[in-house]
């Protein structure tokens, strides 16, 4: 098993799947000279954040599937492709998400940070400012008391099972008119007549909300 990428890949890849192996750290030069590639599979090894050079994915422009979940990332790291759609970094130790951790990531359209070891008070208020094209946000399995702030506008679906949310206030999803489908399973919600209010029309759009408050867990 590789405990580092190899030098000397083929600069005409395309999909590199490096998963299962045992690497701890990405240098500056390894995969920059791979212009062509658009699929990154590093799942599954022990990557820590800080051991991913900030220079470790300059110019590669092409590439938009970046899988780092089941590793040790203690944050998001820095420096990922700016082209990015799809960021899987579920399974890991984020603890937080800060002001500019997201920010050069705005062709986003699915980020996953689930089962991550987040908190409310980690997450700061303007960090998802820049992803105004994300579609599905994933936060499922951290230690959420609440929904975050400032989510973007351009959502579809919200997964939110499996952490400690106490309420969602109203006006939570004011204005994100194209919010189909919320995941509340496994919180910590009182149920109110509110929440049936609040989700029944969204915009005159019906909002689907799945495994929602009906459920023993919540209840």
């Amino acid at each position: 098993s590789l405990d580092l990428i190899p030098q000397g890949l083929p600069r005409n890849l395309v999909l590199l799947h490096l998963e299962k192996n045992a690497i701890h750290s990405i240098a500056d030069d390894v995969l920059t000279p791979i212009r062509d590639l658009e699929y990154l599979l590093l799942h599954n090894n022990k990557l820590r954040s800080v051991a991913i050079d900030p220079k470790a994915f300059q110019g590669l422009k092409k590439l938009h599937t970046l899988h780092m979940y089941n590793n040790q990332l203690e944050r998001i790291p820095r420096g990922l492709p700016r082209r990015a759609k799809t960021l899987m970094l579920l399974h890991n130790k984020i603890s937080e998400i800060g002001r500019n951790d997201l920010v050069t990531l705005y062709s986003l359209t699915d980020l996953n940070l689930s089962y991550n070891k987040l908190t409310s008070p980690k997450v700061h208020k303007e960090a998802f400012r820049k992803l105004r094209l994300l579609e599905v946000l994933d936060l499922s399995g951290n230690s959420l008391q609440m929904l975050p702030v400032g989510l973007p506008k351009s959502l579809q679906e919200l997964k939110m099972k499996d952490n400690e949310l106490i309420t969602v206030s109203d006006g939570a999803f004011e204005g994100m008119d194209k919010l189909r489908e919320v995941y509340l399973s496994n919180n910590k919600l009182k149920l109110s007549a509110n929440y049936h209010a609040m989700f029944k029309d969204n915009n005159n759009n019906s909002l689907h909300l799945c495994s929602t408050f009906l459920t023993t867990q919540n209840a």
